[in-house]
């Protein structure tokens, strides 16, 4: 069984203040560092992902509209949050304003606008700045990601060619005194202690072997300390990622692009309640979209080659194409949502295919995963 779910970039502009109201402002300097200093805190141009789910419409190919839900999100959740000293806001008079609980809080919020849709929002995901990210989800999991680069002596021979980047990914539930899931200042330690054993391993040591298909993740998971509760490590360097959770999955991606046109249109519909269905998006347009397919490799490695020819051989036929006139959509929108389908059920080893992402513009991106 699949989940097929539609997410809208949007952004917002704020500060915050990591400040505990009963310590003393040294207590507060040491445990928070810079995060506590000055009287409006410190900014952020945050990004927000809102992702929602239910069932596609059979007329139109769409599980929601997503021009029409961003409106919604702007005028009736982000402009209450939008240039705001989060502190000073009544949802964070009992707890500070970290990534954590302004993801959970935006959810909260989405999910009272939404309600009463076919659609319900199911995750929030929150981007405070390049090292740091936080989700929140329907299901009542929070998480938060950390993220740095590393650097090796040896990962030019293993054919990585780009530092990778490396995010550690928590989940639980956030202190109630001090707002995140782990104290910030001792992940930092932690990622340094990382970046400095992976600087110094061996290729033995970092699996970075050439005909070795699962390099870094494995070994740099297990150089984490308990303590800090680490759901999952996620590597990616250039078109190329790797995941590992503490069950032992073991998931490979890798991204690739088509560039083509399509209109939507649905041939029952005149042509006025086509327009009001999907606005401009009637017009012959198009796009270049970014394609990430998510194999489960936790039993049967493969080589990151083999997986890239593979999704090249799934999104290859639509190139330089317009969908809405090929025969899979005939008689149908060519819709972003049918596409993510249609991409799915192309996979020879589908069997081993657990998301695929879909982003026809920055802003719109869809997904859907086992």
């Amino acid at each position: 069984m699949t989940r097929l779910t539609a997410s809208k970039r949007l952004e917002f502009a704020a500060s915050h203040l990591y400040k505990v109201p009963n310590w003393s402002t040294d207590r507060n300097r040491e445990f928070f560092g810079d995060d506590a200093r000055g009287d409006f805190g410190h900014g952020h141009n945050f990004i927000v992902y809102v992702s929602f789910e239910g069932p596609m419409d059979p007329e139109n190919g769409m599980v929601v509209e997503l021009s029409i839900v961003k409106k919604q999100i702007n005028d009736r959740i982000l402009s209450h949050y939008d240039h705001y000293f989060l502190n000073t806001l009544p949802a964070f008079q009992d707890r500070l304003p970290t990534p954590e609980q302004i993801a959970r809080n935006i959810l909260n919020d989405a999910q009272t606008v939404f309600q009463g849709n076919t659609y319900t929002p199911v995750a929030v995901h929150l981007i405070e700045n390049h090292t740091s990210a936080a989700s929140a989800y329907a299901t009542g999991t929070i998480e938060r990601a950390y993220r740095i680069e590393l650097i090796s002596p040896h990962f030019y021979k293993a054919e990585i060619y780009t530092a990778p980047t490396l995010s550690v990914i928590v989940s639980g539930t956030p202190d109630p005194v001090f707002g995140t899931i782990v104290h910030d200042q001792k992940m930092a330690k932690t990622l340094t202690r990382v970046r400095e054993w992976v600087s110094t391993a061996s290729p033995d040591q970092l699996a970075l072997h050439r005909n070795d298909e699962m390099p870094l993740a494995l070994p740099i998971l297990a150089q984490l300390p308990t303590d800090i509760h680490a759901d999952r490590v996620h590597l990616k360097w250039g078109n190329t990622a790797i995941e590992a959770n503490q069950k032992g999955q073991v998931v490979a991606e890798v991204e690739g692009q088509y560039t083509a046109t399509h209109r939507l249109r649905v041939a029952s519909m005149s042509e006025s309640e086509n327009i009001n269905c999907f606005g401009k998006c009637v017009r012959p347009h198009g796009h270049t979209f970014d394609v990430a397919a998510s194999f489960d490799l936790t039993h049967h490695r493969r080589p990151f080659k083999d997986l890239h020819a593979e999704l090249d051989a799934v999104i290859s036929p639509w190139q330089y194409t317009a969908l809405d006139l090929l025969d899979e959509f005939k008689g149908l929108p060519a819709s972003t949502e049918l596409m993510i389908q249609k991409l799915w059920d192309r996979f020879p080893n589908s069997s081993e295919v657990v998301r695929i992402r879909l982003l026809e513009t920055p802003n719109n991106r869809f997904s859907l995963r086992r």
